[in-house]
């Protein structure tokens, strides 16, 4: 560990470095702000045996609903911030749970949930965004249907949703 990054609690290049996104021509879908109705939506995008990554720091009013519900990492993600050292949460991606999640944002109106969002199935990074429900768009997999793609993409209120 370097002197900067104890000092300063920076993470270090074997902290930061994992899993990213690996499609040359992902699905590209504008960003959204409605951070209930994307929570909301990804179980449709991503049916089954899926997990979701926070990249934080998270506001502390969903901060703790990510502590309670967090699992052991099933796939390292490359941290999309080396300062402050982020907190990270992998959550499954189950209807029910990110529901709870959904209404707790609203309840608390919670703006940023994370400063990262990403979807994985523990072999690979399915869905990357930088700067979630900021301005940076999201990248999905090519291998996800394009029909599920754009039907999120209405779901959250964007459009129209590309291929890079």
């Amino acid at each position: 560990m370097s002197l900067m990054s104890r000092l300063f609690g920076y993470a270090t290049k074997e902290e930061a470095a994992g899993s990213s996104l690996e499609d040359q021509h992902p699905w590209v879908i504008p960003p959204s702000r409605d951070a209930t109705a994307i929570l909301r939506s990804l179980p449709a995008l991503f049916p089954r045996d899926a997990f979701v990554y926070f990249e934080g720091p998270a506001e502390a009013r969903f901060a703790g609903w990510l502590v309670a519900h967090v699992i052991p990492p099933p796939l390292k993600i490359a941290y999309g911030t080396i300062w402050p050292k982020p907190d990270c949460y992998h959550i499954p991606l189950v209807a029910a749970l990110l529901e709870e999640a959904a209404v707790l944002v609203d309840r608390e109106g919670v703006a940023l949930p994370c400063l990262h969002l990403h979807v994985h199935d523990g072999v690979q990074v399915l869905l990357e965004w930088h700067d979630a429900f900021v301005d940076d768009p999201m990248y999905v997999a090519s291998i996800v249907p394009r029909d599920r793609v754009e039907a999120f993409a209405r779901a959250i209120g964007v459009s129209p949703v590309s291929q890079k």
